[in-house]
Parts: C-alpha cells; structure tokens; sequence
C-alpha cells in the first residue's frame, strides 16, 4: 500500500447579517489552516474586517463569546445605501414615531420633547410642531 499524505485540519467560519426580513445584508469569512511546507509546520489565520456606518473596525470574531466587545446592529435607513449599513448597535436608537432602529447619520433630537426619530418622522414632527403654533391656541 501506498503512503498517502495526511491532509491538515482547516477551518473555514462564513457568518452572514440579515436584516428583519431575513435579507442577506452582508456576508463575512474567516478561515484557519495549518500548512506544513519543507519540514516546518505554518498556522494561518485569515479574517475580513469591515468599516462600520460608525467609522469603527469590525471583525466577525468580535462579536463572539459569553462577553462580546462589538456587538454590530443594523441601521433602516442605511439599507439601501451602497455602503455597508452595519454599526455599533450601542449608537443606535430607537425612533419614537415608527420604531425603527437610526444611526446617528439618519436621526435627530427633537427639542420640543427630547426624543429620538429617524430623520422622516422628525421632519413630520416639526411640520406638526409648526401647523399645531398655526391652528391651535393655547387656553
């Protein structure tokens, strides 16, 4: 019988983000191989990292385990933008008027009540805000 060559252990992880409707939003790799090459033995690690709507590094692997350092969250306004619509899920704030979630390119605080609304419900807001100081009178 013939010798035949142990292959090495690899190690190949694909994580994909989906948004609500289950959409593919983006999809990662991250893969692990040991090569063995005249005698010496070579443990390769190869992963993607992305650049958050925030402006921060991501790689996949940072979101796992029991304690996460960057737990990534997906913004509505961003999906349909070219750029990958990932950020930070402790930047994102839930709207008051629709309930979904905003990044801080795609919200506002309103000053009238101190509350968070993606940039369509804000401009509804001061049109409101405006009509209600046109037609109403205060008692």
């Amino acid at each position: 019988m013939a010798r035949r060559q142990i292959t090495p252990p690899s190690q190949r992880i694909v994580t994909q983000y989906r948004d609500a409707d289950g959409n593919l939003v983006l999809q990662t790799e991250y893969n692990e191989r040991i090569v063995i090459a005249n005698g010496e033995v070579t443990h390769i690690k190869q992963g993607e990292n992305i650049q958050l709507v925030s402006g921060e590094m991501f790689n996949p692997a940072m979101a796992a385990g029991q304690h996460p350092v960057l737990v990534v969250g997906l913004c509505h306004s961003c999906q349909g933008s070219p750029r990958v619509p990932l950020t930070n899920a402790k930047h994102l704030r839930i709207c008051a008027g629709c309930g979904r979630p905003s990044c801080p390119i795609h919200r506002r605080q309103s000053r009238y009540d101190k509350k968070w609304r993606c940039l369509r419900c804000y401009r509804r807001h001061r049109m409101g805000l405006l009509f209600r100081g046109i037609f109403l009178e205060r008692a």
